[in-house]
């Protein structure tokens, strides 16, 4: 498969299907430069968009290029909050900013080359804690789990210390569930018991034969050795979960990230 700008977009926007989607990821895996330009894009598109927090630091560096950031958003982005069905002159329900079709390879390329300039030093010096965190999101629980409305009330609030005990005597009696183990993973790491974390994920993996809540574990745990300062251990866990899955294309993400 050759490899075109307008594949590369396709990839990002996740328009790639069959074949056309399994040559171009097949490429990727082997083809060091293709990776290094897909992450670059993903970074232009999304600053572009308007879309992205930033730290102070990034900031001071995106105040000195906005004015042609701005400009390229104006020429190749529209707002979809204006506009109006015209056979039933109903509002569009409102919806952020997006790409214009075909974003223009010129375009694309020097506001991916201003962000790498400005923004990429500071990405690639990130410590292998600092990605960790800013990809953790702790697994739901939600009213499905049943009776057990005051440990979901503290879990989702961040009352971390307090879920934990709560999740403790849970899994006293109920020792086979995957989801009180992502739980209990997840406030391990948030109260930095990264041992214990990584003995709660690998629990579900041991425990988990529909294979379900693996991804989770396997995200997670690639997570915890990051906080640990280990990528190998970490780009492992992400290459065990499964094409199709949940997590798999954050799991891509960050192998790109790592690599």
């Amino acid at each position: 498969m050759e490899i075109e700008y307008n594949n590369i977009e396709q990839y990002i926007q996740g328009e790639l299907t069959g074949k056309e989607l399994l040559e171009f990821e097949a490429s990727l895996e082997k083809d060091e430069e293709l990776r290094k330009k897909v992450h670059f894009y993903q970074y232009a598109m999304s600053t572009l968009a308007d879309n992205k927090v930033y730290t102070k630091a990034e900031e001071e560096k995106i105040a000195q290029i906005n004015p042609i950031l701005s400009e390229l958003r104006d020429q190749y982005f529209m707002d979809k909050t204006a506009q109006t069905d015209t056979s039933t002159k109903e509002a569009i329900p409102a919806k952020s900013t997006v790409i214009k079709r075909w974003f223009p390879l010129a375009a694309l390329a020097a506001a991916a080359a201003l962000l790498i300039f400005f923004l990429l030093p500071q990405l690639q010096n990130q410590s292998n804690a600092k990605i960790a965190a800013n990809h953790f999101k702790a697994y739901p629980l939600g009213n499905q789990m049943g009776d057990l409305e005051e440990t979901i009330k503290n879990y989702n609030k961040g009352n971390f210390a307090k879920a934990d005990q709560q999740l403790t005597d849970l899994l006293k009696e109920l020792p086979n569930s995957p989801d009180l183990w992502l739980a209990k993973g997840c406030t391990k790491f948030k109260l930095n018991d990264i041992d214990e974390a990584i003995n709660s994920f690998e629990k579900v993996i041991e425990i988990d034969d529909s294979g379900i809540s693996q991804p989770y574990a396997n995200w997670y745990l690639a997570l915890c050795y990051l906080k640990k300062d280990d990528r190998k251990k970490a780009m492992y866990h992400l290459n065990n979960i499964p094409k199709g899955s949940d997590k798999y294309n954050e799991a891509r993400d960050l192998l790109q990230q790592l690599q």
